[in-house]
């Protein structure tokens, strides 16, 4: 082998260890394995890993806090009702203990810790692994309601996260297929309207594209808004559900060697308990206002513009232009390897046509087509639908053409 041939073996070698190191788990064999299941006692906890015995205190102490405090509210309140008793008595004004000596019981915040362990979860009819868990969350005082485990490594910002999509991706997968295994279904929505879970569940290649349209930078996050959780799977049964998340939440109440805020974005797995409450709806049902849904890729509404017309669209100022003709602002989006194509219809005598488009399904485009659907049964008047709609862009001239009914 000549020298060029051994540096270059040698650069190919150290490179993939690189990714290796990355990719890979942080733990070794040698760290613990901590099994918890929904339901775990926690006492029962504590002896099976002594690991989390100090953690178990501090979650016990902080509940133990919050109950000590509103037991004091109470007897404040009390106190402050007898005190107004006397006060009306004497045609004074009461005081409002209400106000005075409202207390929450439910805002009981559980801390985390920091250890390195794989976690295994267990509860009797699910079972899956979770390898290099950095930080554990745990809900329940007596009997563990939620978990949530942050694993894998962790991506200083979204640039961090850009340059290691692909480990990023990995070990989401990775995750994913254990769930998956288990047994434990896929999450089904039942629901209707935009505000869902299912809409909120993010594809690798929807991810990535939102990362780098909407939270790539400073000034993009604060014209788009900021985004700090990710929905990228979600399983559920009548008994427990599991989330796999992306987030660049800041924790400022993670205990142990790692004491502090928990910065960056990593990945996080949260499982809870499903069971109905109040016998109408399940816990898993309430994140769907707590995540954001995936960004669409087209629009379609009533706009200002007469004259039936098709406009391409390949910058950011011929975007915000089409937008400001539409009357609306502008979705956040990037025309770096993409384009759009607005098809105005002009008047209608019906509310019922719309644009249907027809191009076949591919990884990238330089031929749209669509066609105009009219459903006469809806109310008459005048009307001007448009339709928009953007697509990887496959290089070359763009045609757009309109087909038959």
């Amino acid at each position: 082998m000549t020298g060029a041939a051994e540096r270059k073996g040698c650069l190919l070698i150290m490179l993939l260890a690189a990714a290796a190191a990355l990719a890979g788990p942080a733990h070794s064999r040698s760290d613990p394995t901590v099994t918890i299941g929904i339901g775990d006692k926690a006492e029962q906890l504590a002896a099976r890993a002594p690991i989390l015995g100090p953690y178990l205190a501090a979650i016990r102490a902080e509940v133990e806090g919050a109950q000590n405090a509103g037991r004091e509210a109470a007897r404040e309140m009390e106190k402050c009702r007898k005190q107004n008793a006397g006060l009306v008595a004497r045609g004074r004004k009461a005081r409002d203990c209400d106000e005075e000596f409202a207390f929450d019981p439910s805002e009981v915040h559980e801390p985390a810790t920091a250890l390195r362990a794989a976690l295994a979860y267990r509860d009797g009819k699910t079972a899956f692994d979770v390898p290099d868990v950095t930080v554990l969350r745990l809900k329940g005082a007596d009997a563990v309601r939620e978990i949530a485990a942050d694993f894998g490594p962790m991506f200083r910002d979204v640039p961090d996260v850009m340059r290691h999509f692909e480990v990023l991706r990995t070990r989401a997968e990775i995750a994913a297929a254990a769930i998956d295994k288990s047994g434990l279904p896929r999450y089904r929505d039942q629901g209707s309207g935009p505000r869902r879970l299912a809409n909120e569940i993010f594809s690798f290649p929807a991810l990535r594209r939102d990362l780098e349209e909407t939270q790539l930078t400073d000034e993009l996050r604060t014209r788009c808004g900021g985004k700090s959780n990710y929905l990228l799977g979600a399983w559920a049964s009548d008994g427990v559900y599991a989330l796999l998340l992306l987030t660049g939440e800041q924790d400022s109440d993670v205990l142990g060697d790692k004491a502090g805020t928990d910065g960056g974005f990593r990945l996080r797995l949260v499982v809870a308990d499903n069971a109905l409450v109040g016998g109408r709806f399940r816990p898993v049902d309430s994140w769907d206002h707590a995540l954001p849904l995936v960004p669409p890729m087209e629009w379609e509404g009533l706009s200002p513009v007469a004259n039936p017309m098709v406009v391409v669209v390949r910058t950011d100022e011929e975007w915000s232009t089409l937008w400001k003709a539409i009357g609306k602002f502008s979705p956040c989006a990037s025309f770096k390897g993409y384009f759009a194509v607005a098809v105005f219809l002009g008047v209608k005598p019906t509310i019922g046509y719309h644009v249907e488009w027809t191009t076949p399904p591919a990884e990238t485009y330089n031929v749209v087509s669509y066609r105009v659907k009219e459903n006469p049964a809806f109310g008459r008047g005048a009307f001007q639908p448009y339709a928009v709609r953007r697509f990887p862009y496959a290089g070359g001239q763009i045609r757009v053409e309109a087909t038959q009914k």
